[in-house]
């Protein structure tokens, strides 16, 4: 018993000849001749390894920065570099250093801030997320890891005493923290 032909396998079919005619008409007609071929050869590219292409890009900069290949750190190599180049680095920023975004504002909201000191309001942050917001005055709510609250209501020792648009603030002791939703 034989399987009817469908669509779908002359659809198929057609495509695997158009390919192969295609693959024949390359190799036929669009081949480089055997000169040309030899002329653009790229086994001397092809035979370069990666650890000398290395090797060359070490001497490079070792010349460029007058120290020998082998020895220094890369704080030095990097400070020789930019001598070489009198580079002014006074403006240049520490990229470990962290932001003074993460310090909060002036009125003593904590935003985001990581654990730096192990403080409870960074624990908090670092381990709560806010979901949603319902702003309306003084009957605002807010879900912190899945958990509705409203103001006056606590969760893990922090009382909610706001609600913003997109944003809710806690409180304990004084230290006001500030959770933001996230911009998913």
């Amino acid at each position: 018993m034989a399987m009817p032909i469908t669509t779908k396998h002359k659809v198929y079919g057609c495509v695997l000849v158009a390919g192969l005619s295609a693959f024949a008409a390359d190799k036929t007609f669009f081949a480089p001749s055997d000169a040309a071929a030899q002329d653009s050869s790229v086994s001397e590219y092809a035979m370069t390894s990666s650890t000398s292409v290395l090797d060359a890009a070490r001497r490079d900069l070792a010349a460029m920065a007058d120290l020998p290949v082998e020895g220094g750190n890369i704080a030095d190599r990097l400070s020789a570099v930019a001598e070489a180049r009198s580079l002014d680095l006074t403006d240049v920023r520490d990229a470990f250093e962290l932001s003074p975004s993460w310090f909060g504002d002036d009125d003593g909201t904590v935003v985001q801030q990581p654990d730096v000191g192990g403080s409870a309001a960074a624990r908090f942050v670092r381990s709560h997320r806010l979901m949603a917001v319902m702003a309306g005055g003084a009957n605002g709510s807010a879900i912190v890891d899945d958990k509705c609250l409203f103001i006056g209501q606590q969760i893990d020792g922090f009382r909610l005493i706001s609600v913003g648009a997109r944003n809710a603030v806690l409180e304990s002791n004084g230290v006001r923290v500030e959770l933001q939703l996230s911009q998913q």
